[in-house]
């Protein structure tokens, strides 16, 4: 189930507004079922960890125009599994590379706390820290790793399971960049089970948006539906 929500600056439609869209059950990539090349050394996994190895993507539309901003997905190798955040064109996430003896080897998605501001002014707090997407990397930013039952890495290993961290992006809408946010939360001993809770957008090109914010009906939309409530009982009320 969704809510949607909006905040505006003011009533005129044409006013900057966080987007924002939750989720009462999170989303989660749709996992697939066991499948008989599964190895059979992998059978304890296969009890204990029934939604793991096979994911499909889930692809995000943050601004429900119909066209895919970002996509979360999972890959399996014969030890090594990952989550991993997919972005193309003009879309990127704040993600720090991983360099090993001068070469590019990576990224891994950085994890914002609630209340951190995301926008133009983003600066690295360390080097090959920055927006990129998948043709800034040879393979897709992780959010997680893990091999064979145990955490390895990745900003979006919970400390504790299923608590919340928070996804920076910026993506293309109508030919101009908006900032926004992603909440995600996971269960970090295989590093391969993510859910997304809300996701959040700033609706005027090139502004900040501050992150795990959810917005609430201003104090005028507020007011409005007060006078109408108070109008539809007077107008119910019998006349003496």
């Amino acid at each position: 189930m969704a809510c949607g929500f909006s905040l505006f600056g003011g009533l005129s439609s044409a006013s900057a507004a966080v987007i924002a869209q939750t989720f009462a059950v999170p989303l989660a990539p749709n996992t697939l079922n066991w499948g008989p090349d599964v190895k059979a050394g992998l059978e304890y996994q296969k009890r204990f960890y029934p939604m793991q190895w096979r994911i499909a993507p889930l692809a995000v539309d943050l601004d429900s125009n119909g066209t895919t901003d970002l996509t979360f997905t999972g890959t399996v190798g014969s030890t090594i599994n990952t989550m991993q955040v997919s972005l193309i064109g003009r879309n990127e996430a704040w993600i720090s590379l991983q360099i090993s003896d001068g070469n590019l080897m990576g990224g891994y998605a950085h994890a914002f706390k609630s209340g951190s501001p995301i926008g133009p002014a983003l600066t690295p707090q360390y080097p090959g820290d920055g927006w990129f997407n998948d043709a800034d990397l040879p393979r897709q930013p992780e959010l997680t790793v893990g091999e064979q039952g145990r955490p390895l890495g990745g900003a979006f290993l919970p400390d504790i399971p299923f608590q919340q961290k928070y996804l920076g992006v910026r993506f293309e809408r109508d030919g101009a960049m908006h900032y926004g946010w992603v909440g995600i939360s996971g269960y970090a001993y295989i590093g391969q089970e993510i859910y997304i809770h809300a996701w959040a957008y700033e609706s005027e090109p090139d502004t900040a948006i501050i992150v795990g914010q959810i917005p609430e009906p201003g104090a005028g939309l507020l007011a409005a539906i007060s006078g109408l409530l108070v109008g539809l009982r007077r107008k119910r009320k019998p006349d003496a």
